[in-house]
């Protein structure tokens, strides 16, 4: 994404001083900032190379089975990287869908630049980048371009070239994946891929200033958006649509003594502290706050840890635009912490609704020693009860805000197994992270450990049996109905144990092809009209 960091007001630290009960408390404003759109993320230079050699290959590897294609364009059934929507990602920006110099995305907004061509999704900072964030096919593909080795922490767009992936689902349908992290390129030219498959990780290479992934689909050369809207009708390539959430959130937070006016921005990880000294000067509080309004308002409230309030702010204007996701800093200088030592509280209001009370310990001195491990976290299958065609996901269910009470970044460590033998074992940044389809029959465990870097969590495991999909004729539960079904057809309706035996986890309710709730010889003619396509 070719986003520049805006500062839209920066506020020197002059005391904005109010009366409270112990003594003299001051603060307010220090800083806001979002991202505009100044040029197309993929350079046209890139895109022109990208989409020549991707068609010379496509062409090349034409004999390169895809048995999963057919003569649809399949719909995307996730959004094809690590994290949770509107958790610990979000969509900043859709296709561009006016073709003149005006932006217009699906919903009839401007969430979206002047020709952009995909969907950025982004992460909250280059820590969780670092940590890593896994990318997925988001269908069966083969790979037709790949390229790697680009530096991966760009914060200007100045024409770079991306680290990429691109995959071929047939039907001239192509997906690609844009800035991923240098190194983390998994895949090679001709290989055929499973949807859910890991092919990269999510960063900031190319002609991007921030951390996140651009997916985008085109068919036959042309660009796809696959959300459907008022301003994109039809029913869109979401198998099932991801809802849009307009209401105002925290997608990160937390305290820190050090000086935000001399520390970089977003994309950076921001400091960010477990106790304040009294001997501090000041009190830094920093957010990352998604979907503000226009001219929003603020106020805190500062509470001793007696419970009583020290100080309540007034509410002050941010005198910010509309913004989709808003970077704000603001400082304190709380008289009675510089005396009164213990756990306090801080509520931080958004136009007079309470986003957030968070704990602050204050002692007479920081000590390095002082850290706790990060909340415990429940684990869930995504779908909750998967069959054969589905990609598995293992969401971790936790907060944005309180998935560490020091504010520390969590990562997970993810291992699977099926049928008790490890398959993958991966450490994230990501609320979520997956592993393709699995037979019918299949046990599948997803144990999630967090940690804060230094200590970890109370984990959870999941587990699963993948159920095959109830479709006529399909004996062997392998997503077709073909000659390879007649044997299990046969055995259906002869042999039930020795079906059952040799097709474990599928189900003999499949040879019922007539409907009539029953296995018998009235299935056959409908049998063979499945298999001979009659």
């Amino acid at each position: 994404m070719n986003r520049m960091w805006s500062t839209i007001a920066i506020v020197s630290l002059v005391l904005l001083s109010a009366d409270s009960a112990v003594g003299q408390s001051a603060g307010g404003l220090g800083g806001t900032g979002s991202m505009w759109a100044t040029d197309n993320c993929i350079g046209p230079l890139e895109r022109a190379w990208v989409r020549e050699e991707a068609a010379r290959n496509a062409r090349y590897l034409s004999s390169v089975p895809n048995p999963r294609a057919g003569s649809a364009i399949a719909p995307y059934p996730f959004i094809p990287m690590g994290g949770t929507l509107y958790g610990d990602v979000i969509e900043l920006n859709y296709v561009d869908l006016d073709p003149t110099s005006g932006i217009l995305d699906w919903r009839c907004s401007e969430y979206t630049y002047n020709g952009h061509r995909g969907v950025d999704t982004y992460l909250r900072s280059f820590g969780e980048q670092s940590v890593g964030v896994p990318v997925f096919a988001a269908l069966d593909g083969t790979v037709i371009f790949t390229h790697d080795g680009e530096p991966d922490m760009n914060t200007q767009a100045l024409g770079q070239v991306s680290n990429l992936v691109v995959l071929d689902h047939g039907n001239g349908h192509h997906t690609s994946y844009f800035h991923l992290k240098n190194g983390s390129v998994s895949v090679s030219l001709g290989q055929f891929v499973p949807a859910g498959t890991q092919i990269g990780e999510v960063a900031s290479s190319g002609n991007s200033s921030g951390p996140h992934l651009h997916f985008e689909t085109e068919v036959n050369g042309v660009a796809v958006e696959p959300y459907a809207g008022a301003c994109n009708a039809g029913a869109g390539n979401w198998a099932n649509q991801p809802s849009f959430i307009e209401t105002s959130y925290l997608w990160d937070f937390g305290f820190t003594h050090e000086d935000l006016r001399v520390i970089p921005g977003w994309p950076f990880k921001t400091p960010r502290d477990s106790q304040i000294a009294t001997s501090d000067p000041f009190l830094f509080i920093w957010t990352q706050i998604a979907n503000l309004p226009a001219d929003s308002t603020y106020r805190m409230i500062f509470e001793r840890p007696d419970g009583t309030i020290e100080w309540e702010t007034p509410t002050w204007p941010l005198d910010n635009p509309d913004w989709r996701w808003g970077w704000i800093w603001f400082w304190f200088d709380i008289e009675a912490m510089h005396s009164i030592t213990g756990t306090w509280h801080v509520e931080f209001f958004l136009n007079d609704e309470q986003l957030v009370r968070a704990p602050l310990e204050v002692r007479t001195e920081r000590t390095a020693d002082f850290n706790r491990p990060p909340a415990a976290i429940g684990v869930a299958p995504d779908p909750a009860a998967p069959t054969t065609n589905d990609v598995i996901f293992c969401r971790v269910l936790t907060e944005n805000v309180f998935d560490d009470m020091d504010f520390d970044l969590v990562r997970y460590e993810y291992v699977w197994t099926v049928d008790d033998v490890e398959i993958r074992r991966v450490t994230s940044a990501a609320h979520s992270d997956a592993i393709p389809r699995q037979a019918a029959g299949s046990v599948v465990t997803c144990t999630v450990t967090p940690s804060d870097g230094q200590v970890p969590g109370v984990g959870d495991v999941m587990s699963i049996t993948v159920a095959p999909v109830l479709l006529p004729g399909d004996m062997n539960c392998d997503g077709m109905v073909s000659v390879g079904d007649i044997n299990g057809f046969v055995l259906a309706l002869t042999d039930p144990a020795g079906y059952d035996k040799q097709f474990p986890g599928c189900s003999r309710d499949n040879a019922d092809c007539n409907d009539d709730d029953q296995v018998s010889v009235g299935d056959i003619n409908c049998f063979v009209a499945l298999v001979t396509g009659g």
